[in-house]
């Protein structure tokens, strides 16, 4: 074919979404390519590791607009990177990580390189572009590029969280259902090709206390703590079955203390449908100093639930946390 009838792009990335990092992370099969707008970017550092060698250590965080990410860049790559910031003229700047490991350090995600990693600096691609067309929006710069604290968790009571202002409202990771074109699986948010989609639970259930009640949506991670099994186990071990298997009907009437993610939704229009961000079995304990206090501007809320109910609902907001909270 003719030059001029074909554009082959001359690099192909499998980007994958930041919530994506913390399943990668629990793998060594794989490499992941990301992309991110660098958010902080700290001085260069001499340290001796724990078996006595010298190494050289660039740490940055990059953020894609809702949440944010570490990296560690190590001895010769790491003084490349260096260099090659220094020549960067156009700030702030969006960096490409191709083939990067995906590791834990300190329980935060932490990407660093290996031999076949390569970095690209505002590079001339589609999604660096679309990145680029966000930070011209003032709004998208504020929440992108804004340092945040990490938030404290209130124990709050049902009618209280109804009450929460906008101060309240948290941005995290897309979790999206994909969509089938051409039989290829896509995210349209992200508008991105997904190589390996996974079944995950969404169920609805209704948790009340005392002073009211609310629909809370349990994903994916919240009902694999409580029955100890996948979506796609469970879906496998029911086979041709149109009946709700029985691990998931135990879980009506029993108490949960659930942390919830307050979406823009829930405070602009007064929605009531909460995404759980981490449950345990039992009420916690949680000291006074905890307790409910809404002129505080860091905080997630916690609700203690005595009834679940099942339900249906088509709200398909998106919910991710770090947290871990021990049962009583």
């Amino acid at each position: 074919m003719a030059e001029n009838e074909v554009v082959i792009p001359l690099d192909y990335f499998d980007f994958y979404e930041h919530s994506q990092l913390k399943e990668l992370s629990e793998q060594t099969t794989y490499l992941t390519d990301v992309v991110g707008i660098i958010k902080r970017h700290e001085d260069f550092r001499d340290l001796e590791n724990k078996h006595g060698q010298k190494q050289k250590q660039s740490k940055l965080v990059i953020t894609d607009g809702r949440s944010n990410v570490n990296i560690t860049f190590w001895d010769s790559f790491g003084i490349k990177f260096e260099t090659d910031m220094k020549q960067v003229v156009q700030k702030p700047v969006i960096i490409i990580i191709s083939c990067c490991r995906v590791g834990k350090w300190d329980g935060e995600i932490d990407i660093s390189n290996v031999p076949a990693t390569r970095i690209y600096l505002n590079y001339k691609h589609h999604v660096v572009d679309q990145l680029r067309k966000r930070l011209a929006n003032p709004d998208f710069v504020k929440q992108a590029l804004a340092e945040k604290k990490k938030m404290e968790i209130l124990l709050m009571k049902i009618e209280d969280i109804k009450k929460l202002g906008k101060e309240y409202i948290d941005v995290s990771g897309c979790w999206k259902e994909i969509k089938l074109e051409n039989s290829i699986p896509v995210c349209e948010p992200c508008n991105r090709f997904v190589p390996y989609p996974e079944i995950r639970y969404r169920i609805s259930v209704k948790a009340e206390d005392a002073t009211g009640e609310v629909q809370v949506i349990l994903g994916d991670r919240e009902v694999r703590t409580l029955i100890l099994k996948r979506a796609r186990q469970l879906l496998e071990e029911h086979a041709g079955s149109g009946d709700m298997p029985q691990c998931l009907k135990t879980l009506a009437g029993k108490d949960y203390s659930v942390v919830l993610n307050i979406k823009e939704m829930n405070i602009s229009k007064s929605f009531h449908v909460y995404w759980a961000s981490n449950i345990c079995n039992g009420f916690i304990r949680w000291g006074e100093k905890n307790r409910t206090d809404t002129t505080s501007t860091q905080n997630q809320p916690t609700t203690s639930t005595n009834t679940g109910q099942t339900t249906t609902s088509t709200y398909t907001g998106q919910g991710i946390s770090d947290l871990d909270l021990a049962s009583t």
